[in-house]
């Protein structure tokens, strides 16, 4: 013969889950855009960075040889001083 209590099922209140749902931690909906607006912000960054080494790599390798106008206009004036 069955026993009676493993055929009963273990149904919940309405009343104790609504409580249950206030104090759960539940993540926040997110909007429908998040993600373009994510993706828009990393490309973003990405282009900023890119930039910002770019600039970097190419003042690093400047070559402030004589031939650069700044030596030439102060030589000049030097030479006229003289």
């Amino acid at each position: 013969m069955l026993n009676q209590n493993e055929n009963i099922e273990n149904t919940r209140d309405r009343s104790s889950s609504a409580s249950n749902k206030k104090r759960t931690n539940l993540a926040h909906e997110y909007s429908i855009d998040f993600h373009v607006s994510f993706v828009t912000i990393g490309f973003a960054s990405l282009i900023f960075i890119l930039a910002v080494f770019i600039i970097s790599v190419s003042m690093w390798n400047i070559d402030p040889g004589r031939d650069s106008i700044i030596y030439r206009l102060t030589s000049q004036k030097i030479k006229k001083d003289q």
